[in-house]
């Protein structure tokens, strides 16, 4: 009987885990993690098998409106890491395919294939030629909804170029004609101004038209300010149009004239410095700090640069302006010029700071800050060596990467974060470029070497090699054995062009940084 009462119990066991298991499985297949796994899965088979990808897109939704839009995207992105060294025909195909959500998927799925998108290019520009043509010749005939469809495919190409960077733009003369063409909307015009900052090199009537589109809408003249920023132009058609922009008619865009005409040309200002400074500190008085974002930094950074003494690095030294991370980051720079009472005040701020029980905001960019600080900021060491052992592992490796700014000559310290790096190394091998720069700062010569070439030649992740190279931007000459891999990287046709581009300015840092060390060197010592 008890034998009996047994195998029933086990029977209805096994049926109730059974049961939950089926409700699990039923549940999971519902959620959007699933569907998403689903179509990445998938898109990989339509790939590898060869079968055609329009046929394929058609059949699993991914194009559907009432589908979730990160679908869409999340399968563009594996699509195009899929194409990589591939024949890029099948994407290029889509560009004509007669569904415009198909054209608008092609070139997303191209933004991320490198330099393979490059032989797109030209089949890009046709289709911009065409929506264009569309909107010139049938534009009263469209209703809303088509003008819209055929303004986003101007606004996905316009993405795809910024993506390719100065490399990827094939026609400058028709984005300079769509740049002033008034049919056009905000939004993608906005989006041309962005494209035309990145051409190099810079082609004639580009700055000019820049400077005119500083005239139009809100959207269109912030993004063109942006694009003159980004390219570096500081003669007087560009300094004229700043200065007249700080009282001109979008206020919201006059503290980012100011700021720009602080970067571009310090010596324009001087006419205008009270004006500038008044508008900057407006800004700064009246400025929504969550919302403001990085342009307050910016702006904060420009006044000081015009005022050292200003009260406004009082206000961010006292923690009034402290709001939010991107500030706190002022503190570390500041600390970092200053010498004395104000540099020790503010470690102590920080290291307070350290305390806290949020590991989201605060104690992160107390982190950041005090590497900012570097080795003035040896106070804080044992406080950053306790984080080595904190649950969240973003605030392990930012306490990793404070502590080889700061702990240069720290004794004991290197055994413990070497041994922090090893454990991080194992549960995420792709922080190779942070492994390599603690190594090195921190005497791990060797290591660092062995580390960093791993990550130069990862052959699967870009994103690997791009941050490897960007750790190697802050080594100065102790990167300099590693400039001729940096060199191969440089010269690889099958990279992407911006990890070229960073890779040729690390070696150019180095360089630099290799000739100062040499200029300060002691009178009778030699070089290495």
């Amino acid at each position: 009987m008890k034998r009996r009462r047994k195998i029933w119990l086990g029977l209805a066991l096994a049926a109730v885990t059974l049961g939950g298991a089926i409700s699990y499985t039923w549940w999971y297949s519902t959620t959007p993690e699933y569907e998403l796994r689903r179509v990445i899965y998938q898109a990989r088979i339509a790939i590898e098998d060869g079968a055609g990808l329009r046929g394929w897109l058609g059949r699993q939704g991914v194009l559907d409106k009432q589908e979730p839009k990160y679908h869409e995207g999340w399968a563009a992105s594996e699509i195009g890491e899929r194409f990589r060294g591939r024949p890029i025909g099948p994407l290029v195909d889509l560009l004509d395919d007669p569904n415009p959500e198909m054209r608008i998927f092609a070139l997303k799925a191209m933004r991320f294939m490198g330099r393979d998108a490059h032989t797109a290019l030209p089949a890009v520009v046709a289709l911009i030629r065409a929506q264009r043509n569309i909107l010139h010749t049938k534009r009263s005939g469209l209703s809303q909804q088509e003008v819209w469809v055929c303004e986003d495919q101007l606004d996905s190409a316009m993405r795809f170029f910024r993506t390719l960077g100065p490399t990827g733009v094939l026609d400058v003369p028709m984005l300079l004609e769509m740049l002033e063409d008034p049919s056009l909307s905000d939004d993608v015009r906005s989006e041309v101004a962005i494209v035309l900052g990145l051409a190099r090199p810079v082609q004639e009537g580009v700055v000019a038209a820049l400077v005119r589109a500083c005239d139009k809408e809100l959207k269109v003249a912030g993004s063109a300010i942006g694009a003159l920023r980004k390219i570096g132009s500081a003669d007087s058609q560009v300094t004229d149009k700043l200065v007249a922009m700080l009282g001109g008619r979008h206020e919201g865009l006059r503290p980012l004239a100011a700021v720009t005409l602080v970067e571009l040309n310090p010596s324009a200002v001087e006419p205008h410095r009270q004006r500038v400074v008044a508008l900057l500190t407006e800004a700064v008085e009246s400025a929504d700090v969550a919302w403001q974002g990085r342009l307050l930094s910016d702006v904060i950074v420009a006044l000081m640069t015009l005022e050292p003494g200003s009260p406004v690095r009082d206000r961010v030294i006292d923690g009034d302006l402290a709001g939010t991370a991107f500030l706190w980051g002022l503190l570390g720079k500041i600390a970092a010029e200053s010498e004395g009472r104000v540099a020790d005040r503010i470690v102590s701020d920080l290291m307070e700071m350290l305390d806290s029980r949020d590991d989201m905001f605060v104690r992160p960019a107390a982190v950041s800050a005090l590497a900012d600080v570097g080795p003035a900021a040896a106070a804080a060491v044992p406080k950053l060596l306790v984080l080595l052992d904190a649950d969240d592992v973003c605030l392990r490796r930012d306490a990793i990467s404070a502590l080889a700014e700061t702990a240069h000559d720290t004794p004991g310290v290197q055994e413990a974060v070497f041994g922090a790096v090893d454990e991080m190394l194992v549960e995420f091998p792709e922080s190779t470029g942070l492994a390599g720069y603690v190594y090195l700062k921190l005497g791990g010569r060797e290591k660092g070497l062995r580390v960093f070439r791993q990550a130069l030649n990862h052959p699967e992740h870009w994103s690997v090699r791009a941050e490897a190279i960007g750790w190697l931007d802050g080594l100065g000459p102790l990167a300099a054995d590693l400039a001729p891999d940096l060199q191969a990287v440089a010269d690889d046709e099958n990279e992407w062009w911006d990890i070229r581009e960073a890779a040729r300015e690390a070696i150019k840092t180095i360089q630099a940084a290799q000739a100062d060390a040499a200029n300060t060197q002691p009178v009778g010592e030699s070089g290495p």
